[in-house]
């Protein structure tokens, strides 16, 4: 990033540009004399602006933690992803008879020991 002028002092003043980012609404509306023209709100905050660069910076200060997320099957296994068309069992079986099929296979994999 540095051959092309990206520094560290650049990314910290655009980091507190976005720091202190504000916006303005504008509108197309009547104005005295009859005639439609263009009408600005007064600058405010852009809040949403603001925390997605104060979340910028604390991950480049290292305040968040690393993100790692993993998937295990049953005893730690690896999972197994199983699909079926809806469709078909609906047509196949009736829509309660489905209902229970689901509930069935769900029901095994947590919440209540048989």
């Amino acid at each position: 990033m540095l051959a092309v002028g990206i520094t560290d002092t650049l990314l910290a003043f655009r980091i507190r540009e976005g720091l202190d980012g504000q916006r303005q609404e504008a509108r197309y509306a009547p104005s005295t004399e009859g005639r439609r023209t263009w009408k600005y709100s007064k600058k405010m905050p852009d809040l949403k602006t603001r925390l997605h660069y104060v979340e910028l910076a604390l991950k480049l200060r290292g305040a968040f933690p690393a993100v790692k997320h993993a998937l295990e099957g049953r005893d730690s296994g690896p999972v197994a992803l199983s699909t079926r068309s809806a469709v078909s069992m609906i047509d196949r079986d009736g829509i309660r008879q489905t209902i229970d099929q689901v509930l069935n296979q769900g029901g095994d994999s947590g919440g209540e020991d048989s």
